[in-house]
């Protein structure tokens, strides 16, 4: 992200200066929307991992797995002890 900024402001200085900062306006827009965008996939993606590891122990407590089934979408939870 930082790489980002500087390339930027490096490529903002080579503009004219009477639109400088109104380019420095909009690229300064566009990264924060970029910076808030990743924020909201990294916490889902934490409430997602949370939800598996939850699965997980929970199908470790009761000797289950979960395998797809024939020919479909479907998923099935099976007992492991047999």
């Amino acid at each position: 992200m930082e790489e980002l900024v500087i390339d930027t402001e490096n490529a903002i200085r080579k503009l004219k200066p009477a639109v400088q900062n109104i380019y420095r306006y909009l690229a300064t827009k566009k990264i924060k929307d970029i910076q808030e965008s990743s924020m909201h996939i990294i916490k889902k993606h934490k409430r997602q991992q949370y939800t598996i590891n939850t699965l997980n122990e929970i199908l470790k407590r009761s000797n289950s797995t979960i395998v797809k089934a024939d020919k479909s979408k479907a998923i099935v939870i099976i007992n492991t002890k047999k």
